[in-house]
């Protein structure tokens, strides 16, 4: 008798775990937790831009979602590109908010596309934006103009994943290599990273959290 009941017991232990498991957490919850990730004490943009992506799939016509995943995004390299297709979709949703052409001229060069990024900055400069934004965007016009020339005199390179033990199916980015070309040292972020999968507390948690970067 103690065995059924300690197994129906069981059960519904299980079932209430499937169920909780099953739940969608709400649009609240969901902007709660993304705004928890962007703050400045935490700033995990990998977390933040996964919410803000769960958002933008719940409701696609929100140009709120669009704009804060591209904040993210600028953040994190391999989303880089993303970055100028949402920008965009945020700039032909929401015209008039002059913010949105900032961010897409910075979208545009960090893609190296700096004649669409020059246009953009000017258009922004055209709709008399406050004093510090206005003298970050004379900065990045000549940040441009700058990167433009630089591009136009490289050499042609041919660029290639380097392989294991070095590239991986995960993130290895900002890569420094020594005077004399015998060391490379980078950033790593995925399931080699030092203590796994954690919290913002630096615990362990397999199902919301997330790798810490680490150099190699």
């Amino acid at each position: 008798m103690r065995k059924i009941i300690a197994l129906l017991s069981f059960i519904a232990l299980f079932s209430m775990s499937l169920k909780a498991q099953g739940k969608k957490e709400s649009i609240d919850e969901l902007n709660e937790s993304a705004e928890y990730y962007m703050s400045t004490e935490v700033q995990d943009y990998v977390q933040a831009y996964e919410t803000y992506d769960k958002l933008d799939k719940r409701d696609p016509s929100n140009p709120y979602y669009k704009y804060k995943k591209g904040l993210c995004a600028f953040h994190l390299p391999d989303k880089k590109q993303e970055t100028v297709t949402l920008f965009e979709a945020v700039y032909k949703m929401e015209p008039k908010e002059s913010l949105v052409l900032l961010n897409l001229g910075k979208a545009y060069h960090i893609n190296y596309r700096f004649d669409d990024a020059i246009k953009t900055f000017n258009q922004f400069l055209a709709t008399n934006p406050p004093a510090a934004e206005k003298a970050e965007a004379e900065q990045l016009i000549k940040n441009s103009e700058y990167g433009k020339n630089v591009t136009q005199e490289m050499l042609q390179a041919d660029i290639r994943n380097l392989g294991p033990p070095i590239n991986t199916p995960y993130q290895e980015y900002s890569p420094t290599i020594s005077a004399d070309e015998s060391v490379i040292i980078y950033t790593y972020r995925g399931p080699n990273s030092t203590g796994g999968l954690m919290n913002d507390k630096f615990q362990p948690d397999l199902k919301h959290g997330t790798y810490y970067e680490d150099v190699f």
